[in-house]
C-alpha cells in the first residue's frame, strides 16, 4: 500500500561551507545567504536519516538535486547565466513523484534524472546520529 512519498530537492552547493560546532555534518552546507539571512542546505543526509526511519511505514523518502543554475529569477539575479532549464528541474522532480519505477524504493540520491551515490558520510549511521542530535539542538526540540 503506497501512503507517499518524500521528495527533497537541493542545491548542490548553493550556500558557503561553514562548519558547525566544528564538524562539516553530512555535508550541510551552512552560511550566510543573501539579506543577512542564514541558510542550510539538507543534502541527502537527512532524507536518507528519514528514508530508515519511515521504513514500513508506506511512505519513500528519496532526494535529488533537480538541476544546476536553472533559468529561475534567483539565478538570474545572481548575475549568472542560466545553463539548464526549469523544465529539466521540474522532469527530474515528477520523476521522484509519479515514476512506477520507484515504487516502494526509499533512500535513494538522484543528480537530475539520474540515481547517484550521495556523499559517503550520507551513509554513516554515526554521522546520520550526530546530525540528528545537532538538528534537534538547534530547533531547541
Amino acid at each position: 500500500m503506497r501512503v507517499g512519498r518524500q521528495i527533497e530537492a537541493a542545491a548542490g552547493s548553493a550556500l558557503a561551507a561553514k562548519a558547525i560546532e566544528g564538524a562539516q555534518p553530512l555535508g550541510l552546507e551552512v552560511g550566510i545567504e543573501h539579506e543577512g539571512r542564514v541558510g542550510i542546505d539538507h543534502q541527502p543526509g537527512v532524507v536518507l536519516h528519514l528514508a530508515i526511519e519511515l521504513k514500513g511505514s508506506g511512505v519513500i523518502a528519496n532526494t535529488l538535486h533537480p538541476s544546476t543554475y536553472m533559468n529561475t529569477t534567483m539565478v538570474r539575479q545572481s548575475g549568472t547565466t542560466p545553463i539548464s532549464t526549469v523544465e529539466t528541474g521540474a522532469e527530474a522532480i515528477m520523476q521522484l513523484a509519479v515514476s512506477p519505477a520507484l515504487e516502494g524504493k526509499s533512500g535513494l540520491y538522484f543528480n537530475v534524472l539520474r540515481e547517484t551515490r550521495a556523499d559517503p558520510q550520507a551513509y554513516d549511521a554515526a554521522a546520520r546520529a550526530r546530525l540528528k542530535a545537532l538538528s534537534l539542538k538547534l530547533t531547541g526540540l
